[in-house]
């Protein structure tokens, strides 16, 4: 049995971050190798995703105005805990480089894998190059699925060393292939998100089946941009569907005065919501690539200021779905019912894919 370590951004309190890793973990252990997480939160990472932000007057102040919805956001934060520590096979704390090195070094893995999600972007507010694991090793570096957001070349180019001691790299999105391709010296491959290494029955076997007598239509918004634009498309769709309309909101926003607002849900309790839905409008990737593995009907939104970030339209494309692209400052479109039989092709051939050349990797 071999030993493997994924470091990615399994801290943050978004659930594509969580469970793209638990995708990633779960896929390597099911081949047959030992796998943990990296547990590595730099403070700037901690004090980020912590429910109250220590720095900063704009930070204090803000601190106070979530007073009245520090039992929602507590709940959220106990639940995504719960899951780390239930679902991750996590190492120790790591706050440093240096900290780094020396457990990889002392724990003699074989693989170290960086990705999925945007650990390979610098200007992620509290990205680190510890991403980059920037020292020298036995073990062999796999960049998997990683994404680079909106970095270009130049933004990457001092971390060009690191990026070229990497034996394998993968990419999430394919307008990424040239960037990353540069840098590295090498031609990158493009590979889905982890969470497509698992098929919907095995993602099932964590979703608690909710019974829910009331019909509803889900709306799921990681992005403030055009809000009310958005909450105004998902309450037409709710009211020509007759259902009720719940959202799922990782932010406090002024939604969160409705009661259909759901600010406390953990990775399973979103998991749970979307797959008992009726429909899902959302502006988030793992929002849109869940809908997809669970055959829900959906509509993915988009801005038009934001055509160079292909994270959804890459895989719509590769689907068969690109028509579920709803522009947000265009009328609100009226969708045909999704078949999902020849999508649901499309998903296996997809995954096989992704699990074969996973499997390669580590013979």
């Amino acid at each position: 049995m071999k030993k493997a370590a994924i470091i990615t951004y399994h801290f943050a309190n978004n659930y594509g971050a969580i469970l793209q890793c638990y995708a990633l973990q779960h896929a390597i252990s099911n081949i047959g190798h030992q796998c943990e997480v990296v547990n590595f939160v730099s403070e700037k990472q901690e004090d980020n995703n912590s429910l109250y932000r220590k720095y900063g007057l704009k930070n204090q102040i803000k601190n106070i105005l979530l007073l009245p919805f520090h039992t929602q956001r507590l709940m959220r934060e106990k639940r995504i805990h719960k899951f780390l520590k239930e679902h991750l096979s996590l190492s120790p704390r790591i706050k440093t480089i240096e900290e780094l090195e020396a457990y990889i070094t002392a724990n003699d893995f074989n693989y170290l894998f960086s990705g999925s999600d945007q650990v390979w972007n610098p200007m992620v507010d509290d990205f680190n190059q510890a991403f980059f694991y920037p020292f020298k090793t036995t073990a062999k570096k796999i960049g998997y699925a990683v994404s680079i957001g909106k970095a270009s070349a130049s933004v990457l180019f001092p971390y060009k060393k690191w990026i070229r001691e990497f034996e394998t790299i993968t990419v999430r999105e394919e307008t990424s292939i040239s960037v990353v391709s540069e840098l590295a010296g090498k031609q990158v491959k493009p590979i889905v998100d982890p969470v497509f290494l698992l098929s919907a029955e095995e993602w099932k076997t964590i979703i608690r089946d909710e019974i829910n007598q009331n019909k509803y239509v889900v709306a799921y918004f990681v992005k403030t941009d055009d809000l009310d634009r958005k909450v105004k498309g998902a309450e037409e769709i709710a009211n020509r569907m007759n259902c009720k309309l719940i959202i799922i909101s990782p932010r406090i926003t002024k939604y969160n005065l409705n009661k259909t607002v759901i600010s406390d849900a953990g990775p399973l309790e979103f998991l749970s919501l979307l797959k008992n839905s009726q429909f899902v409008y959302t502006d988030s990737f793992h929002g849109t690539v869940f809908s997809i593995i669970l055959n829900k009907q959906f509509s993915t939104i988009e801005r038009l200021e934001d055509s160079n970030d292909s994270r959804k339209t890459d895989i719509l494309k590769k689907v068969g779905l690109l028509d579920r692209v709803q522009y947000v400052h265009k009328q609100l479109n009226v969708f045909s019912i999704i078949d999902y039989d020849n999508v649901n092709k499309r998903v296996n051939e997809i995954q096989l894919d992704a699990l074969t050349f996973l499997n390669d990797l580590l013979e």
